[in-house]
């Protein structure tokens, strides 16, 4: 059950990874991504960016919470979309945390709705931590073998939540507490 569990995660993510790839091509090639906007409730979004990753978490021995707040006003959003970044900030957390919990909290943030990922990753300078927003931060010069990240990055989800209503921050404080 475990392998299964792990397997119908890893093809969740690959789906997701081909949606972001189509979502590149149309965004570099075309200049443009058409989104569907439309009215969802916050806790909706977040229970489809948690649909796949939850057992992925416990697997790992990861402990995951996550507290969404009540009452919450729907936001204009693409919600396919805006699930998927969602979820690629969890899996981000989970991949470059180095200890503890991962959390993830849906509230209110004066007229909008903020969800919220922190986690406990290595330390970056502010510099290292914007860097990592830039679109294409993983395709940068390495002059060494070691791989920093793969993917498209938090820089993809920033761009495509940009488009559609939203944005995504990222912010190390100075012992790695790490904040999508």
């Amino acid at each position: 059950v475990k392998w299964i569990e792990m397997s119908r995660e890893q093809i969740g993510r690959l789906s997701a990874l081909i949606g972001e790839v189509r979502d590149l091509v149309h965004m570099e090639f075309n200049s443009e991504l058409r989104s569907v906007l439309g009215e969802d409730e916050p806790a909706r979004i977040a229970d489809q960016a948690l649909a796949c990753l939850r057992g992925g978490f416990a697997n790992a021995g990861i402990e995951l919470s996550v507290a969404v707040d009540k009452d919450l006003p729907s936001v204009r959003t693409d919600p396919e979309r805006a699930a998927r970044c969602l979820s690629g900030l969890l899996a981000h957390a989970r991949k470059f945390r180095v200890s503890g919990p991962v959390s993830l909290s849906v509230s209110r943030a004066g007229s909008a709705v903020a969800c919220a990922v922190a986690y406990r990753g290595a330390k970056l300078s502010p510099a290292q931590a914007q860097a990592s927003l830039d679109l294409f931060y993983p395709a940068q010069k390495s002059h060494n073998q070691v791989l920093a990240a793969t993917g498209l990055g938090l820089g993809f989800a920033r761009e495509i939540m940009r488009r559609v209503g939203g944005d995504v921050e990222f912010a190390v404080d100075e012992k790695g507490g790490a904040r999508l």
